[in-house]
Formats: C-alpha cells, sequence, structure tokens
C-alpha cells in the first residue's frame, strides 16, 4: 500500500514519467511473458 501511495503521489507530480514508467514496466512484463510461453510451447528436439 506504501508503494501504491508514493506511487501515485509521484505520479501526481510527475504524470508523463509515471506513464513512461509504467509503459517500460508493462512492456518488460509482455516481452517475459511471451518469451516464456514460447519456450513452453517449443517442442524438445
Amino acid at each position: 500500500m506504501k508503494a501504491a501511495m508514493v506511487f501515485s503521489g509521484a505520479s501526481a507530480e510527475a504524470p508523463r514519467w509515471a506513464t513512461v514508467m509504467v509503459l517500460l514496466l508493462w512492456s518488460l512484463v509482455f516481452k517475459s511473458v511471451i518469451v516464456s510461453i514460447i519456450q513452453c510451447n517449443k517442442p524438445f528436439v
């Protein structure tokens, strides 16, 4: 909860930075999820 409050305060001060950080974080999460799915679906040859 404290991290969420700090993040909301930071976004209130600098919304552009907050959006950039969120976009970077989501892109990293999305990329890691796609890589893990590809590795799981890859046939073991």
